[in-house]
């Protein structure tokens, strides 16, 4: 048997755009209870004073999702988030025992990018 010695190749790509295609500004606490909604753990993100969930549209539901993702183009169905200066590690519930970990995204792209959108775009028409 021949020993396989080439190294593979690995790619990052960060994408080009996103687009999101449903949001809601909410309150902290509208927050919380959205985030404990779910009948499943969410991922709760937070980067440049913002706090967000967000659902990524399946890109196997058309094959203009499939090619836009290949393309550099992210589709987000639904975000949700509130403003939220301090950084914080974890989210509770307002039942004893509900606790969501919050993972920070001020390295990751798009994450950062949708945070710093929503913080110097979305929020500042708001005001």
């Amino acid at each position: 048997m021949k020993e396989n010695n080439e190294q593979t190749e690995i790619e990052l790509r960060t994408p080009k755009k996103l687009i999101v295609h449903n949001y809601f500004y909410v309150s902290l606490d509208e927050f919380i209870d959205e985030v404990f909604s779910y009948p499943v753990p969410v991922n709760v993100f937070w980067s440049d004073g913002i706090l967000f969930i967000f659902s990524a549209m399946d890109i196997n539901a058309s094959e203009r999702l499939a090619n836009d993702y290949m393309d550099g183009i992210m589709h987000w169905d639904t975000v949700t988030f509130c403003k939220q200066d301090e950084k914080i590690t974890e989210l509770k519930g307002n039942v004893v025992g509900m606790e969501a970990k919050v993972i920070d995204a001020s390295n990751y792209h798009p994450h950062s990018d949708f945070a710093k959108f929503v913080r110097n775009s979305f929020l500042k028409r708001k005001i």
